[in-house]
């Protein structure tokens, strides 16, 4: 018996084979395709077999032989050529003659013609070199889709490189970041509530005082640390992540993501204040869930003369019922000299240093008074935002005649918009701020929910935790009064991705609005810090692009976010840094709502702020319209 392997090379082979044959002849062609006429080789095998039954016995041996070559598989040009042209000596025992096989093939093919066979060859070799056309086509059409997607995605990938990680450096501090909130996560959650920084004294760190580095402060260490153990921030490196705002926020039941288990972090800096325990007992005394809320107080004090913050208005053993008494563990209060006071930011920095994972935080003064159920008013109208990055912030009103003694309810339906902000003082001593009584005093534009606004401030300011973990204050303006840091904070916050609103209405007020000669100020003690306010000036306005020459670090933790620029809260509000100027109608565009209407219906489709890359908006006063 003899074996021919279709073209000598079967489909498994010619697969790996590519590009190995390249012959053209006029009966059919290898080039691309392979393509081969089986049944002319069907016939040549015929043929081939009488031939072979006709061999004498004498060469059966030679024959087994050549047998054996001939289940080998054709892996040349050569034996296709003798597949062709009929000549299968080396597949046959080796003894028959040319003339007698091929006669044998004559003989073997009948009726049929050379012209009937060469039409019949040339349609099926048109037809399988369409089908293997077809097939590349298909392969090549395959990988330049490929290709066109990889070179999209990445695209994109080097697009958020450059965007939001401009650096090596970049990158490894969004991995410190996110190695911290994991780990301080993980570790406060195995912690029982209510979390106290009183557990934490043996592991306080000792930095240098602000204004006088030969005095060192024993402080507790902030929430986010590096993996040596020093702060660590959110946001320096590329903007906040949806998932990474998702792993903020401490319930008293752990894991749980409801709003009545979200717990509230109240942070309070207090400079000789006889308000402050006043005030922490309004916290408690006029919350719907006390039990969900911790306070935290850097009380500022002078030895022997104040009281401090966490000391009950009345002994415990006289009336138990007060909040100072019944929720004592949910207040941490670090005390220090009142000498040693440097202004609010500082203050605030510390306070900062309190917080541990909680939801929700809230900053207020040392001298504030809440209505009744306000923490529950207050998380209402912050989820009614729908913006994960909102502040709730404006200035307080008078609790005079603001609040029922006896219920504890608000009677006050309007409240302050933070929008008139313009440049104070002369010369280089000129100052960006927003006055309290500049500020109007209205009721709502909007309805539904807090209504936007340019600008924030230091008296009442209500957000999701991990803004104390993104703009924490900075402790390097000492002797920077209340007037200066709201602006560097408001710039700060918001080249975070943060939005500003004023509350739909008031959840508390200024115990002090009306006495404010009884409150004591920490510029007592300036003697003792001669021109530093200058020094921390220059840094404040370096920090938001207001100083020329200023060169900013990277690295630096209390620096300007990645989510935006600069330059376009200037250009949206009005302000012109360079010239020293603001436009001063902005507050017509503001105060009835038209930002609100205008701004928020480009909140990101995750709620991460507002996409200010899709608000082409520029106020200008002079042109008397805000040009696109």
């Amino acid at each position: 018996t003899i074996t021919v392997m279709r073209g000598g090379i079967d489909d498994d082979e010619l697969s790996h084979r590519s590009g190995s044959l390249s012959r053209n002849s006029s009966s059919r062609s290898f080039t691309g395709g392979y393509s081969v006429d089986w049944d002319e080789i069907d016939s040549i095998a015929e043929e081939s077999l009488s031939v072979a039954s006709s061999v004498s016995s004498g060469h059966r041996k030679r024959k087994s032989a050549s047998s054996r070559r001939r289940n080998q598989p054709v892996s040349t040009v050569s034996q296709l050529d003798a597949l062709e042209s009929g000549s299968l000596s080396r597949y046959t025992n080796g003894t028959a003659s040319k003339g007698s096989r091929s006669s044998g093939s004559a003989a073997s093919r009948g009726k049929s013609t050379p012209s009937n066979q060469s039409r019949k060859q040339k349609q099926r070799l048109a037809s399988r070199r369409w089908m293997n056309d077809a097939k590349r086509l298909a392969v090549i059409g395959g990988l330049a889709m490929f290709a066109i997607l990889s070179i999209h995605f990445c695209g994109l990938y080097l697009q958020e490189i450059v965007s939001y990680r401009p650096s090596f450096a970049g990158i490894g501090a969004d991995r410190s970041a996110r190695r911290a909130l994991s780990r301080s996560t993980a570790t406060y959650a195995t912690r029982k509530w209510p979390l106290s920084v009183r557990d934490e004294q043996a592991d306080f760190e000792f930095i240098s005082h602000p204004a006088n580095h030969k005095v060192t402060l024993s402080l507790p260490r902030f929430f986010l640390q590096k993996d040596d153990g020093t702060m660590e921030t959110l946001g320096r490196a590329r903007p906040l992540t949806r998932s990474m705002a998702n792993m903020v926020g401490r319930t008293t039941v752990d894991g749980s993501r409801d709003f009545s288990v979200r717990t509230i972090f109240v942070g309070i800096p207090s400079f000789r204040d006889w308000h402050c325990r006043y005030t922490v007992e309004s916290i408690f005394g006029r919350a719907k869930y006390p039990e969900r809320i911790r306070v935290g107080v850097v009380d500022q004090m002078e030895g022997g003369q104040d009281q401090s913050c966490d000391l009950p208005i009345a002994p415990c053993s006289q009336k138990p019922e007060q909040a100072l008494c019944l929720y004592r563990d949910q207040i941490d209060v670090y005390e220090m000299e009142a000498k040693l006071a440097v202004g609010a930011p500082f203050a605030r920095h510390v306070v900062n240093r309190l917080y541990r994972g909680e939801y929700y935080a809230l900053q207020v003064n040392a001298h504030t008074t809440f209505t009744k159920n306000w923490d529950v008013e207050l998380i209402e109208q912050l989820e009614e935002t729908g913006n994960e990055m909102a502040v709730i912030t404006t200035y307080l009103d008078d609790a005079l005649g603001s609040i029922d003694d006896i219920t504890g309810i608000s009677q006050k339906e309007s409240r302050r918009v933070l929008c008139n902000l313009a440049y104070e003082g002369s010369g280089h001593e000129r100052r960006l701020r927003h006055d309290f009584d500049q500020q109007p005093d209205m009721l709502p534009g909007v309805t539904g929910m807090p209504q936007l606004q340019p600008f924030w401030s230091a008296e009442f300011a209500f957000s999701r935790g991990h803004f104390v973990l993104t703009v924490p204050y900075d402790p390097n303006v000492p002797m920077i009064q209340k007037d200066d840091e709201e602006i560097s904070m408001a710039l700060r916050a918001f080249s975070h991705g943060y939005d500003f609103y004023t509350p739909e209405k008031s959840v508390c007020f200024d115990s002090a609005r009306s006495d404010k000669d009884s409150l004591k100020s920490f510029l007592a003690h300036k003697s003792l810090y001669k021109g530093i306010d200058k020094v921390s000036m220059q840094r404040l306005d370096g920090l938001v692009g207001m100083a020329e020459g200023w060169v900013t670090d990277p690295n630096d933790l209390y620096g300007i976010g990645q989510a935006r620029s600069l330059s376009k809260f200037h250009n949206s509000f009005g302000v012109h840094p360079r010239e020293h100027i603001t436009e001063r109608k902005l507050c017509n565009f503001v105060s009835t709502g038209r930002m609100h209407r205008q701004f928020h219906e480009h909140l990101h489709e995750d709620g991460m702020g507002l996409n200010y890359d899709q608000i082409h908006f520029r106020f200008h006063e002079l042109q008397n319209n805000h040009d696109a």
